[in-house]
């Protein structure tokens, strides 16, 4: 009868090492769940601010052309283009007389990886004096 007890000994062992692996496992895989989620999360802001900024600069470019012809778009000034700064690219559209007369609509929508940003921004121009003015900028819902 001793002997059947030293035998059966470490059969109690078996199921505490079993358990306490799969709470190490379960944790782990929690872990690694949870920073995955978090870098994600923080490379999408990252992507988002990118694209905002490049989307900026196709409307700063859309008023330097503007700038440089009051005319834009004409036959020297496209009426869109498109631009590639950093990781992204936007593309960039100039109405002319838009929403009313002697002003200039320009339009921007970046994107970068899975983000995406749109601004828009409304340019007055003087036909005499050939003065611009921005009236506003703002990021238009996609």
């Amino acid at each position: 009868m001793r002997r059947d007890l030293k035998q059966n000994k470490g059969a109690a062992f078996l199921p505490v090492v079993l358990l306490i692996s799969g709470l190490v496992t379960v944790i782990v895989a929690a872990i690694v769940l949870t920073s995955t989620l978090a870098s994600t999360g923080s490379a999408r802001t990252k992507w988002s601010a990118e694209a905002l900024a490049i989307s900026q600069a196709g409307i700063d470019d859309g008023i330097i052309k503007i700038i440089r012809n009051k005319n834009c778009p004409d036959a020297s000034c496209l009426s869109s283009f498109t631009l590639s700064a950093g990781n992204g690219t936007t593309s960039v559209t100039i109405a002319k007389d838009t929403p009313s007369n002697g002003k200039h609509t320009v339009t921007s929508l970046a994107k970068v990886r899975v983000a995406q940003k749109k601004l828009q921004a409304i340019v007055n121009t003087n036909a005499i004096t050939g003065q611009v003015e921005i009236e506003s900028i703002q990021e238009v819902a996609l």
